[in-house]
């Protein structure tokens, strides 16, 4: 679920216990993201459907969650669109728990 290099290269420049670190904050603040991705798409709210999935794509590519990082590219490219959304969320919860459970081994 991860670019191996680009966690390699975060400990490189960071250190492994800050990248550690890093990571955790990633886990916990992708939770919150996609939780509140989730609401936002539940209200119908295409602006903070489209803001907040381009929030949680360039945070999962700064980390080489690169699966997670493509599904919230497309959704943000298909809420700017106005197009249903419906199939993309329903790999969202999925995508991003098999995410957090690959970003666990980096702790």
């Amino acid at each position: 679920m991860f670019i191996k290099a680009v966690v390699l290269k975060l400990q490189q420049d960071v250190g492994e216990t800050l990248a550690k670190e890093l990571m955790q904050v990633f886990i916990v603040e992708t939770n919150k993201l996609v939780t509140q991705l989730i609401k936002a798409q539940q209200q119908n709210n295409i602006d903070d459907v489209i803001l907040i999935s381009h929030s949680l794509k360039s945070s999962a590519r700064t980390y080489g969650a690169e699966i997670l990082a493509d599904l919230c590219e497309k959704i943000e490219l298909e809420g700017k669109n106005n197009n249903d959304l419906t199939l993309l969320f329903s790999q969202l919860g999925d995508t991003c728990e098999q995410t957090l459970k690959s970003a666990i081994i980096f702790t």
